[in-house]
Protein backbone atom coordinates (compact mmCIF):
# COMPACT_ATOMS: atom_id res chain seq x y z
CA UNK A 1 0.00 0.00 0.00
CA UNK A 2 1.38 3.70 -0.87
CA UNK A 3 -0.35 7.06 -0.15
CA UNK A 4 -0.41 7.43 -3.75
CA UNK A 5 -3.46 5.63 -3.86
CA UNK A 6 -5.70 7.32 -1.27
CA UNK A 7 -9.06 7.33 -1.96
CA UNK A 8 -8.36 4.60 -4.57
CA UNK A 9 -7.36 1.21 -3.61
CA UNK A 10 -4.22 -0.85 -4.04
CA UNK A 11 -5.01 -1.87 -7.38
CA UNK A 12 -6.90 0.17 -9.53
CA UNK A 13 -8.54 -0.87 -12.75
CA UNK A 14 -9.40 2.50 -15.85
CA UNK A 15 -10.55 1.07 -19.05
CA UNK A 16 -9.82 -2.12 -18.75
CA UNK A 17 -10.98 -5.34 -19.41
CA UNK A 18 -10.83 -9.25 -20.00
CA UNK A 19 -8.53 -9.76 -17.09
CA UNK A 20 -8.71 -12.20 -14.32
CA UNK A 21 -7.54 -12.31 -10.88
CA UNK A 22 -7.25 -15.59 -8.95
CA UNK A 23 -5.90 -17.33 -6.16
CA UNK A 24 -4.70 -14.63 -4.41
CA UNK A 25 -5.43 -13.54 -0.08
CA UNK A 26 -5.21 -9.75 -0.11
CA UNK A 27 -4.75 -8.55 3.96
CA UNK A 28 -6.30 -4.95 4.20
CA UNK A 29 -5.14 -4.54 7.39
CA UNK A 30 -1.82 -2.99 5.90
CA UNK A 31 -3.39 -0.36 4.47
CA UNK A 32 -1.89 2.91 4.91
CA UNK A 33 -3.92 4.95 3.05
CA UNK A 34 -7.21 7.34 4.14
CA UNK A 35 -10.12 5.38 2.41
CA UNK A 36 -8.11 2.36 0.42
CA UNK A 37 -10.24 -0.49 -1.36
CA UNK A 38 -8.41 -3.28 -2.31
CA UNK A 39 -10.06 -2.93 -6.22
CA UNK A 40 -11.46 0.48 -7.48
CA UNK A 41 -12.63 -0.70 -10.83
CA UNK A 42 -13.57 2.41 -13.51
CA UNK A 43 -15.09 2.33 -16.87
CA UNK A 44 -13.98 -1.27 -16.82
CA UNK A 45 -16.08 -4.42 -18.45
CA UNK A 46 -15.34 -8.11 -18.61
CA UNK A 47 -13.53 -9.10 -14.84
CA UNK A 48 -13.33 -12.29 -13.25
CA UNK A 49 -12.17 -12.45 -9.52
CA UNK A 50 -11.70 -15.60 -8.58
CA UNK A 51 -10.62 -18.27 -5.12
CA UNK A 52 -8.96 -15.09 -3.75
CA UNK A 53 -9.11 -14.40 0.20
CA UNK A 54 -9.77 -10.83 1.76
CA UNK A 55 -9.16 -10.25 5.28
CA UNK A 56 -10.15 -7.04 7.07
CA UNK A 57 -7.75 -8.33 9.84
CA UNK A 58 -8.83 -5.05 12.33
CA UNK A 59 -7.93 -2.72 9.92
CA UNK A 60 -8.71 1.55 11.32
CA UNK A 61 -11.27 2.15 9.30
CA UNK A 62 -9.94 5.83 8.84
CA UNK A 63 -7.27 3.65 6.70
CA UNK A 64 -9.30 1.18 5.30
CA UNK A 65 -12.94 0.78 2.93
CA UNK A 66 -13.71 -1.67 0.57
CA UNK A 67 -12.20 -4.60 -0.54
CA UNK A 68 -14.17 -3.58 -4.30
CA UNK A 69 -15.34 -0.65 -5.54
CA UNK A 70 -17.38 -1.02 -8.95
CA UNK A 71 -18.07 2.75 -9.88
CA UNK A 72 -20.48 2.29 -13.21
CA UNK A 73 -20.41 2.43 -16.12
CA UNK A 74 -18.23 -0.77 -15.34
CA UNK A 75 -19.70 -3.74 -16.19
CA UNK A 76 -20.13 -7.50 -16.64
CA UNK A 77 -18.04 -7.94 -13.58
CA UNK A 78 -18.12 -11.95 -11.55
CA UNK A 79 -17.00 -12.38 -8.50
CA UNK A 80 -16.86 -16.05 -7.23
CA UNK A 81 -15.40 -18.62 -5.03
CA UNK A 82 -14.61 -15.68 -2.65
CA UNK A 83 -13.79 -15.59 1.33
CA UNK A 84 -14.41 -12.18 3.14
CA UNK A 85 -13.23 -11.97 6.42
CA UNK A 86 -14.78 -10.07 9.15
CA UNK A 87 -15.06 -6.87 6.76
CA UNK A 88 -16.21 -3.78 8.71
CA UNK A 89 -17.52 -2.08 5.01
CA UNK A 90 -17.04 -4.21 2.19
CA UNK A 91 -18.21 -3.73 -1.35
CA UNK A 92 -20.03 -1.37 -2.95
CA UNK A 93 -21.35 -1.43 -6.64
CA UNK A 94 -21.72 2.64 -6.97
CA UNK A 95 -23.19 5.36 -9.33
CA UNK A 96 -20.71 6.81 -11.34
CA UNK A 97 -21.68 10.44 -10.95
CA UNK A 98 -21.26 10.89 -7.36
CA UNK A 99 -17.64 10.46 -7.99
CA UNK A 100 -17.54 12.59 -10.69
CA UNK A 101 -16.58 10.24 -13.30
CA UNK A 102 -18.58 8.76 -16.43
CA UNK A 103 -21.49 8.50 -14.32
CA UNK A 104 -24.67 5.41 -15.13
CA UNK A 105 -26.29 4.25 -18.59
CA UNK A 106 -28.79 1.73 -18.64
CA UNK A 107 -26.13 -0.83 -19.61
CA UNK A 108 -23.57 -1.20 -16.98
CA UNK A 109 -23.41 -2.29 -13.65
CA UNK A 110 -24.01 -6.09 -14.60
CA UNK A 111 -22.47 -7.79 -11.67
CA UNK A 112 -22.87 -11.34 -10.49
CA UNK A 113 -21.51 -12.79 -7.21
CA UNK A 114 -21.56 -16.65 -7.16
CA UNK A 115 -20.58 -18.84 -4.56
CA UNK A 116 -18.63 -16.52 -2.08
CA UNK A 117 -18.49 -16.61 1.70
CA UNK A 118 -19.30 -13.51 3.70
CA UNK A 119 -18.22 -14.58 7.72
CA UNK A 120 -18.81 -11.86 10.12
CA UNK A 121 -19.03 -8.96 7.79
CA UNK A 122 -20.30 -5.79 9.01
CA UNK A 123 -22.11 -3.94 6.21
CA UNK A 124 -21.97 -3.33 2.57
CA UNK A 125 -22.09 -7.19 1.08
CA UNK A 126 -22.58 -5.32 -1.28
CA UNK A 127 -23.99 -2.13 -1.31
CA UNK A 128 -25.39 -1.36 -4.65
CA UNK A 129 -26.77 2.03 -5.91
CA UNK A 130 -26.84 0.90 -9.34
CA UNK A 131 -27.15 -1.94 -11.83
CA UNK A 132 -28.46 -5.47 -11.62
CA UNK A 133 -26.78 -7.59 -9.53
CA UNK A 134 -27.10 -11.35 -9.16
CA UNK A 135 -25.63 -12.91 -5.94
CA UNK A 136 -26.09 -17.06 -5.86
CA UNK A 137 -24.86 -20.04 -3.66
CA UNK A 138 -23.52 -17.56 -0.81
CA UNK A 139 -23.31 -17.98 2.54
CA UNK A 140 -23.66 -15.01 5.15
CA UNK A 141 -22.81 -16.02 8.20
CA UNK A 142 -22.41 -14.09 11.65
CA UNK A 143 -20.97 -16.45 14.49
CA UNK A 144 -21.76 -14.02 16.99
CA UNK A 145 -24.87 -12.11 16.07
CA UNK A 146 -23.71 -9.17 17.02
CA UNK A 147 -20.92 -8.02 14.27
CA UNK A 148 -23.54 -6.99 11.53
CA UNK A 149 -25.27 -3.70 10.70
CA UNK A 150 -26.22 -4.70 7.23
CA UNK A 151 -25.94 -7.45 4.40
CA UNK A 152 -26.94 -6.91 1.26
CA UNK A 153 -28.71 -3.36 0.43
CA UNK A 154 -30.06 -1.83 -2.42
CA UNK A 155 -30.28 2.03 -2.51
CA UNK A 156 -32.37 4.20 -5.21
CA UNK A 157 -31.42 7.30 -7.17
CA UNK A 158 -33.52 9.66 -8.91
CA UNK A 159 -34.50 7.49 -11.72
CA UNK A 160 -32.12 5.17 -11.11
CA UNK A 161 -33.77 1.89 -9.56
CA UNK A 162 -30.98 -1.02 -8.71
CA UNK A 163 -31.91 -4.48 -8.83
CA UNK A 164 -30.68 -7.30 -7.01
CA UNK A 165 -31.76 -11.07 -7.43
CA UNK A 166 -30.17 -13.06 -4.51
CA UNK A 167 -31.09 -17.18 -5.36
CA UNK A 168 -29.64 -19.82 -3.31
CA UNK A 169 -28.31 -18.16 -0.23
CA UNK A 170 -27.78 -19.84 3.21
CA UNK A 171 -27.69 -16.96 5.83
CA UNK A 172 -26.97 -17.75 9.77
CA UNK A 173 -27.54 -14.82 12.40
CA UNK A 174 -26.74 -11.76 10.18
CA UNK A 175 -28.79 -9.30 11.24
CA UNK A 176 -30.28 -6.56 8.36
CA UNK A 177 -29.44 -9.32 5.91
CA UNK A 178 -32.27 -7.63 3.03
CA UNK A 179 -32.44 -3.40 3.13
CA UNK A 180 -33.91 -1.62 0.45
CA UNK A 181 -34.23 1.88 0.47
CA UNK A 182 -35.76 4.97 -1.95
CA UNK A 183 -36.76 2.35 -4.51
CA UNK A 184 -34.07 -0.23 -4.73
CA UNK A 185 -35.42 -3.57 -5.28
CA UNK A 186 -34.38 -7.02 -3.84
CA UNK A 187 -35.73 -10.45 -4.73
CA UNK A 188 -34.86 -13.58 -3.50
CA UNK A 189 -35.24 -17.01 -4.52
CA UNK A 190 -34.93 -20.63 -3.21
CA UNK A 191 -32.93 -19.05 -0.22
CA UNK A 192 -32.47 -20.18 3.13
CA UNK A 193 -32.60 -17.76 5.71
CA UNK A 194 -32.98 -18.26 9.58
CA UNK A 195 -35.44 -16.08 11.50
CA UNK A 196 -32.97 -13.75 13.08
CA UNK A 197 -32.06 -12.93 9.70
CA UNK A 198 -35.26 -12.64 8.45
CA UNK A 199 -36.50 -10.75 11.51
CA UNK A 200 -34.11 -7.83 11.04
CA UNK A 201 -34.70 -7.19 7.36
CA UNK A 202 -36.34 -4.20 5.94
CA UNK A 203 -37.74 -5.81 2.67
CA UNK A 204 -37.23 -8.74 0.49
CA UNK A 205 -39.67 -10.18 -1.97
CA UNK A 206 -39.51 -13.60 -4.26
CA UNK A 207 -38.67 -13.63 -7.71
Amino acid sequence: WHEDYANKGMFQFTSCHNIVVRDVVFEHGLAESAGADVFYVMDSHHLLFDKCTFVYDGCDTDACDESFHFASPSTFITVSRCFFDTYAQNINVKHGSYLGNKGYDDQSARVTFFENYFLNGHSREPKVDVGWIHILNTIYVDETADHAYYGIRSIGFEDVTPEVLVEGAYVERFKGIFVTETGGVIAEEMTNVDAFSRASSSAACSA
